[in-house]
Parts: C-alpha cells; structure tokens; sequence
C-alpha cells in the first residue's frame, strides 16, 4: 500500500472512531456502546496491521528479521506432498501474538525503547479484546449488552495501543535510519580511501613509467 493510501487508510478509522463517540456521548444506549466498540477495534485491529507492515518493512531492510519471523506474520503455514510441491494454508495470528511478535522485531532495531507488557495497560488490552469478543461472536442475549465500564476500558484500551504503537514506530524509524546512515557513511569512507588508493597507484605506476 503506497504511503498516501496508509496515511488515508488510518486516517479514516480514526474518523471513523471520533465519530462513533460522539453518537455514543449523544445517546448512550446499548446499540451506541456496540456500535463504539466495534469501531474501535476495527480501528485496532487496522492500526496492528500498519504496525506490522512498518516494523516489518525496517526489519527487512536493516537485516534484523529472522526467517520463521517472516513466515509467522505472513499468517500461513507450508506443507510438501509426496511429489515434493509446497502447499500454504492459512493460519490465523492473533492480535495480541502479532502486537507482542512485531513489538519483539521493534525492540531488536530500537534497543532504547520498548512497550510495557508488564503494565496494567496490556491488561487492560487483553480485558478489551474478550469484551470485543463475545460481543462479535454472540451465543446468548447477554453477550450483546455492554456497560458503561466496559466500553471504557475498550476506549482506554484503544488510545493506550495507538500510542504505544506510534511510539514504537517512531523510535524504530529513527534507529533504522540512523543504521542506514553509518552504512552509507561507512560506504562512502570506503570509496574516498579507495580512490585514494588508486591515484597513488596510478601515480606511482606514472613516475615508474617515467623513469624507464
């Protein structure tokens, strides 16, 4: 997705979200603290995708992502058959194993910073999670009814995983653009010397050319 799209794509989902609270702050009834919390997670679920691709993107190009990483977030499994051909089947990530997994690779380019798993906030997250769980695969009647604290904890919930995925962006781009530069620095030390190099041979080569 090109970065015009990315920035269009969130952007939408944060409208999205602004907008949902303000029809649950108008009438806060049942119909309006569902609608909030699945716009929220669609919000969530659409940012932990951004998230992946951005982190998985820098791991790639600063050398710092392992194989069987790759093939974990690419959400499918392989298989070969007795006629030695591979066969991908599909395999469902969770949330909260791809936000820990892509939160690991981040960590890996940026050892300075790191999210607190350890906190209250992630908790909180997993707490939100069940609650956008029952009410998106319903099997009774109170499965649907939300209270007033739990669409909190999902909005909570929310601006805790933004943040915490924006930060990790941010210091992972700046680790891996400061990579990128000793590379090219590096790189252009070693053609200057070379260079270097090569005229004193050339100049040497002259002067013994010159003296036969």
């Amino acid at each position: 997705m090109a970065e015009e799209n990315k920035s269009s794509f969130i952007g939408m989902l944060l409208s999205d979200v602004a907008a949902s609270q303000e029809r649950h702050e108008a009438h806060s009834n049942q119909q309006a603290k569902r609608d909030l919390i699945r716009t929220l997670f669609a919000a969530i679920e659409g940012s932990a995708w951004f998230y992946k691709e951005h982190i998985q993107a820098l791991a790639e190009t600063t050398d710092m992502i392992e194989a069987d990483e790759v093939l974990a977030l690419s959400e499918v499994t392989l298989t070969v058959d007795k006629a030695g051909k591979l066969h991908s089947h599909p395999r469902f990530l969770t949330t909260t194993a791809s936000v820990r997994l892509v939160s690991r690779i981040a960590h890996r380019i940026a050892p300075d910073h790191q999210i607190n798993f350890g906190g209250g906030e992630w908790s909180l997250f997993q707490e939100a999670i069940e609650v956008r769980n029952r009410l998106t695969h319903p099997k009774d009647l109170s499965d649907l009814i939300l209270s007033e604290e739990q669409t909190v904890t999902c909005t909570n919930a929310f601006y805790w995983f933004l943040e915490e995925t924006t930060h990790s962006i941010e210091a992972a781009t700046r680790a891996a653009r400061s990579y990128i530069d000793s590379i090219e620095h590096e790189l252009s030390d070693f053609k200057t010397r070379n260079s270097e190099a090569i005229k004193a041979y050339q100049q040497a080569k002259r002067r013994l050319d010159d003296s036969d």
